[in-house]
């Protein structure tokens, strides 16, 4: 089942965001919501993501799902700024599946 939810406002300053940028790339990024820990859900759905300095990790493409487990995704759509290099630890943390 889905549902949209949208941050009040996001929705105008993400294009806005994305109209001034020389050649926006916007990618799909589907996150497990259990893995979201500063940013929790409700914060993310009232107020947006927490970023810090560092940034976030956003995965994409493909998704490898535990067969047999609800599964509770926030679609998120990513503006492509600037990109920095992550730790391969801060990768697989953000990446990683949730245990059946």
């Amino acid at each position: 089942e889905g549902r949209e939810l949208l941050a009040p406002g996001a929705g105008a300053r993400f294009e806005q965001y994305c109209a001034g940028l020389h050649e926006p790339r916007v990618l799909d990024s589907f996150i497990e919501v259990a893995l979201l820990k500063a940013n929790s859900l409700e914060r993310v759905l009232a107020e947006g993501f927490k970023v810090a300095q560092r940034g976030l990790i956003f995965p994409h493409g493909g998704l490898q799902l535990t067969p047999g487990v609800v599964h509770t995704l926030l679609h998120c759509r990513i503006a492509v700024g600037r990109s920095f290099g992550a730790e391969s630890s801060e990768v697989k943390t953000a990446s990683q599946r949730c245990p059946p």
